[in-house]
C-alpha cells in the first residue's frame, strides 16, 4: 500500500524545521521514499525542502 502526503510548505515551516532538529528527524523518519511529480515545476523553496528532508539527495 502506498501512502501519500501532499503538503505545500511555507517559508516559516521550513525555518521551523531548521530550528528544531528533533522535529525534522521525526518528519524524515516517517517516509522511506519521497516522490515528486513534475519536478520541473518545483520552485526554489520546494527544492530546498526536498534537500532538507532528503539529505542524501544529489544536488
Amino acid at each position: 500500500m502506498v501512502k501519500s502526503c501532499v503538503k505545500v510548505f511555507s517559508e516559516n515551516e521550513q525555518k521551523f524545521l531548521l530550528q528544531n532538529e528533533n522535529v525534522l528527524e521525526r518528519v524524515r523518519s516517517r517516509f522511506q521514499y519521497i516522490m515528486v511529480d513534475e519536478f520541473q515545476d518545483t520552485n526554489p523553496l520546494q527544492i530546498a525542502l526536498l534537500h532538507l528532508l532528503c539529505p542524501s539527495m544529489k544536488k
